[in-house]
């Protein structure tokens, strides 16, 4: 079992951030980017999935205390796990944009790491780190935990990863990542994205995963299976320290092109690309290993601790293709150091241009080195120098790192460099190397080698003078083929470098145009813009048939507005009549009033007149016969005169009551269903009645 490294510093933050992603909406810089650096697709590239609720509010597990070490298996001291066993080796760098707890406040988190068989049984975790100091929502550990697993459970197994409050042990985030997808010993860097009902764009989880099993795996016809390397630390102490810092291991077939692209431009554009994997059903294309490339597969280890003098005695093990390639010309081992306080942030974790950077060129001269019979424990290589950087040692000499290489012949490896005592490895001899870590002109040394043996010949045959001067003449013969053909392949050399470079170039201006994507993310990409046209098409689809609704419904409304148009124009021209009843309503009833006023006076002269004859009478009590006749047929007229007037008058005022009734509220239906209430024959005989009325009135008037 190994210490967990020493506490880390984490970036605090007194609240949450509101948009944990305002600042990755343009995350890919033209122009200064590339494969090898961090990028992540933006909110509308990678969109966050709903919320699930998690299967548990709290959980059991409690942080590691300062003193108390890692859960880590036997397999840590390992490359390969244990027979009939698979194990996961986790780096759990940090997370961000971490939700407030249920009250309010800010988190302390601490992570966990156990199987979905664990979770099911009710089993602790396998793995537990500590702590940070202080709550922040972007916790950073850096802390290396393990889990292991039967052969035949992590064919169908799941890794859940959680990170909970170490006050209240309130679960924060929850992940549940397929084994099966994961390839062996490949190393994956990973962004987990949970969606959360308080962080709109996603909890964050970053880590390293390696999947190990029983056996490495031996390309055809390589007599080695992998190439170890230990990173011990710095050889002295710094004078200005930058912090804890993160070492980055990868094998390039071309340095020479790598060092001039990404490690002496600025800014560096060395780093390392994470994957956005997005919960709670990752695609499996996101674990699909990309293919090799000039910056080859990077690995991570923990930071170094104390920051004046960073030790890390991290193993790098580098297998399959990345060996492909390896002890050819131009190749070499590069060491990148990130310092950790620029790493994480309250946004994200990324890893981009580097502090400094270590190289150690990979020639034939170190293989037979390393496969001689003193080199098969391994090689220690001392003062190797770190370029690129502007820190110095107390001593004001520029800072070196020591390391030891050993290549492993055995498919099962009993032990690693780390558990090997260094004094005992053989030193690295100190052969001069040009800028292209190439050994110095081959022919100066041959050259010894002539004058050594020709001294050796004349000592053993001073007598054969003849067969030394022929011997002499072909070994000088031999000698100028030699440096021909070594001008000759300098020069091949110098073309292939060429070639490489423009190659490089290439790859670098398709990467810039890819904008600096690897195929992995390329194919996460092509999926989910694949699934997106897919949800566009039945969009466009159920957009046509709306517009084929809205379409039929506008040409209903066109009817419709065509028959509110002719019911508009049948209205006014009912209103026009109802205006003209009203004209003739008000009429009769001015007539009604005349007529009433007639009677009135006619009813006054009649009873003026009774008075008057009334009092003729009592004086004309004797009149003659004839005088009496005519009173009483005069009486008959006024009493003719009044009927007649009472009929009309009681007729005249029930055409009325039946014109009132009939000009009641009108209901405007369809042209073709309506009536009209008053024909014209019946206007005409209502006008025909008025006009009577009135000359009767006037002959009464008259009268």
């Amino acid at each position: 079992m190994r210490l967990s490294p020493e506490p880390k510093p984490e970036t605090s933050s007194d609240s949450l951030p509101p948009t944990p992603r305002s600042s990755l909406s343009s995350p890919r810089q033209h122009g200064a980017s590339s494969k090898a650096s961090l990028h992540f697709p933006s909110p509308e590239e990678t969109p966050v999935p709903s919320p699930t609720p998690f299967p548990a509010t709290h959980v059991t597990e409690a942080p590691l205390g300062s003193n108390e070490v890692t859960h880590d298996i036997l397999t840590n001291d390992r490359h390969v796990s244990r027979p009939g066993r698979e194990a996961f080796a986790i780096i759990l760098h940090g997370a961000t944009s971490l939700p407030p707890l249920s009250d309010g406040s800010v988190p302390q988190a601490f992570a966990t790491v156990k199987s979905g068989a664990d979770e099911r049984q009710g089993r602790r975790s396998q793995g537990v780190t500590h702590s940070v100091k202080q709550p922040t929502h972007c916790p950073s550990w850096g802390e290396r935990v393990l889990l292991e697993l039967g052969e035949e459970e992590a064919a169908n197994e799941e890794m859940v990863l959680s990170v909970a409050d170490s006050r209240t042990k309130e679960l924060l985030a929850y992940y549940r990542l397929p084994l099966r997808h994961l390839q062996p010993f490949h190393h994956y860097h990973m962004e987990l994205v949970q969606a959360h009902g308080n962080v709109p764009a996603g909890v964050r989880l970053y880590a390293t995963v390696v999947r190990q099993v029983s056996a490495l795996p031996r390309l055809p016809r390589f007599s080695f299976t992998g190439f170890e390397v230990l990173l011990q630390g710095m050889e002295r102490p710094l004078r200005e320290p930058a912090g804890p810092l993160l070492a980055v291991a990868r094998i390039v077939p071309d340095y020479a092109s790598y060092k001039d692209t990404m490690l002496l431009r600025s800014p560096r554009a060395a780093g390392i690309t994470v994957t956005s994997v997005s919960f709670p059903q990752p695609p499996p294309s996101c674990f699909d290993v990309p293919p090799l490339t000039a910056q080859g597969h990077p690995q991570v280890s923990q930071a170094g601790y104390p920051e004046e003098q960073p030790i890390w005695n991290h193993c790098f093990l580098f297998l399959g293709r990345n060996c492909a390639t390896i002890f050819t010309g131009g190749a070499a081992l590069v060491l990148e150091f990130y310092p950790i306080t620029t790493v994480m942030n309250a946004v994200t974790w990324h890893i981009r241009s580097p502090l400094g950077f270590s190289a150690l060129p990979l020639d034939q001269s170190l293989y037979k080195r390393l496969m001689g019979e003193k080199g098969q424990r391994g090689v220690r290589v001392e003062q190797l120098p770190l370029q690129g950087s502007t820190l110095r040692t107390t001593s004001d000499t520029d800072p070196c790192v020591g390391v030891i290489l050993r290549l492993i012949g055995s498919e099962r490896p009993d032990s690693v460099l780390s558990s090997t005592d260094p004094s005992v490895l053989p030193l690295l001899d100190s052969v001069l190397l040009n800028d292209t870590g190439a050994p110095q002109e081959a022919w100066q040394l041959l050259l010894k080698t002539i004058d050594r043996t020709k001294q050796e010949v004349s000592t053993t045959a001073p007598n054969g003078v003849e067969e030394v001067e022929n011997y002499r003449t072909a070994m000088r013969k031999m000698a100028e083929d030699i440096i021909a053909l070594r001008k000759k392949v300098g020069g091949l050399e110098s073309d292939n470098s060429q070639l490489r470079s423009e190659l490089s170039l290439h790859q670098d201006l398709g990467r810039t145009l890819l904008d600096d994507t690897d195929i992995a993310s390329l194919k996460f990409k092509l999926a989910s813009e694949t699934a997106e046209v897919t949800t566009l098409k039945d969009k466009i689809q159920q957009l046509q048939n709306e517009l084929i609704r809205k379409n039929d419904s506008e040409k209903e409304l066109l009817r419709l507005q065509r028959a509110h148009q002719q019911q508009q124009a049948v209205l006014q021209k009912y209103q026009a009549r109802v205006a003209k009843m009203n004209s003739l309503e008000a009429t009769v009833r001015q007539q009604e009033k005349v007529i009433e006023k007639m009677e009135k006076v006619l009813d006054s002269k009649l009873k003026e007149k009774k008075r008057d004859r009334g009092n003729t009478m009592t004086k004309q009590s004797e009149v003659s016969k004839s005088g009496v006749k005519e009173g009483a047929v005069d009486d008959n007229r006024r009493k003719e005169m009044e009927s007649a007037l009472a009929a009309e008058n009681t007729r005249l005022r029930g055409e009325l009551e039946k014109l009132r009734y009939q000009t009641g509220p009108l209901v405007i239906q369809q042209p073709a269903q309506t009536q009209d209430p008053f024909p014209d024959n019946e206007k005409l005989s209502l006008l025909t009645r008025l006009e009577k009325a009135q000359a009767r009135i006037q002959v009464l008037e008259s009268q």
